[in-house]
């Protein structure tokens, strides 16, 4: 769990546990992040991916693809892709990547292939997250409602 006091709270706050009129408790503004890719870009291999915006958010700040965690827990995070080509992205902590989190095979006569992956870590408050390219790839997006490359991360626990 978190290495933070909970306090039960009738208005949520961030480090508190809220009881509603049925009896039932839950955490209060948990931090959470979902972006999406605002345009076709290429990315060369071992750069993150960036161009990403903010659709919903609370506690995680983002800026140039890096998220930075505001309290240390458990964090689901998961990426869903259309890349050109075969090739994975890396979960990357504090500068390391950690491993790969989603891999593509384009299939023969396609040009596009969908990565995806999710993964639960343990990370500490301050501590810098983001993807980094297998290889070198168009990564598709949209600025519309029309994209379907999507990044999103929230605290679990």
């Amino acid at each position: 769990g978190a290495n933070y006091p909970l306090n039960i709270d009738a208005n949520a706050t961030t480090n508190s546990i809220q009881v509603d009129s049925s009896g039932r408790s839950f955490r209060g503004n948990i931090p959470y992040i979902q972006l999406l890719h605002n345009a076709n870009q290429e990315y060369a291999s071992g750069n993150a991916i960036t161009n990403w915006r903010i659709n919903q958010s609370n506690g995680i700040t983002h800026s140039s693809g890096v998220l930075t965690i505001p309290v240390t827990g458990l964090y689901h995070i998961g990426v869903t892709l259309i890349q050109d080509g075969d090739g994975g992205v890396y979960a990357n902590i504090n500068g390391t990547n950690q491993f790969r989190i989603g891999y593509a095979d384009i299939g023969t006569g396609i040009s596009w292939s969908q990565l995806s992956g999710d993964a639960i870590f343990y990370l500490q408050a301050n501590d810098l997250f983001k993807l980094t390219m297998q290889g070198t790839h168009n990564i598709y997006g949209d600025s519309g409602f029309s994209t379907v490359s999507s990044f999103y991360c929230y605290l679990i626990g």
